[in-house]
């Protein structure tokens, strides 16, 4: 495969080489990056502007500043031809358009009901912004509770799961999945789509073994 770009090997280094590691798996054919380029701060400003009073979180504005959204998908090979396997998939801040929730803990899974049991709600809604969208799978949430904002995932019933506290720990977790399509579906109750379990199985294992021993 082609050698990685001088602005993809400098998202390799801070996403602890997954890039790289990618590059040289046997199993992976392909890579196929988005050119990278990062938000402006009166960018940056505009869409705080707009949405106050939600603030980016600190990590997340950083991550932005470097590449304004994300998208390097990876193929593997398969008969006679190539399938996407992986997405490293992230939103750019023009694409993160405000939504608002209404009964968020009605419609949380039963597994993350004492995480909103702790948060206080005062308001019918909640205002959420889309990190990552997939008609066919869900969306990945950043949701601004009255206590600060948060990372769930909302599968294709309107059911919440939650990913994460940080932007930095839900990208920690994007890697360690290595971007597979609809990872974030082993969190919910939904169930990983067959299509993709097989392909789950073959790049990370041990992660599969975790959760079929959960269950």
């Amino acid at each position: 495969m082609t050698p990685l770009s001088t602005a993809m090997q400098l998202l390799d280094d801070m996403s602890l080489s997954v890039f790289s590691y990618l590059q040289a798996h046997r199993h992976v054919s392909h890579l196929e990056p988005k050119e990278m380029v990062g938000a402006s701060p009166v960018q940056l400003g505009a869409w705080e502007q707009k949405n106050f009073p939600c603030a980016l979180p600190d990590d997340l504005r950083r991550f932005l500043t470097i590449t304004n959204g994300l998208s390097v998908k990876w193929f593997a090979p398969f008969r006679d031809h190539r399938v996407l396997v992986g997405h490293f998939s992230l939103n750019s801040i023009q694409d993160m358009q405000k939504c608002c929730v209404r009964k968020f803990p009605a419609f949380c899974r039963a597994a993350d009901q004492h995480r909103v049991a702790e948060k206080p709600f005062t308001k019918e809604e909640l205002p959420a912004f889309p990190l990552e969208s997939s008609p066919k799978h869900g969306d990945v949430m950043l949701v601004y509770f009255e206590d600060g904002p948060e990372i769930w995932f909302r599968d294709l019933n309107g059911r919440w799961s939650f990913l994460a506290e940080t932007f930095g720990n839900y990208y920690r977790m994007l890697i360690t999945h290595l971007g597979i399509v609809s990872w974030q579906t082993l969190f919910s109750d939904a169930g990983v789509d067959p299509v993709q379990k097989p392909w789950m199985h073959l790049f990370i294992p041990q992660r599969m073994a975790l959760d079929e021993s959960e269950q």
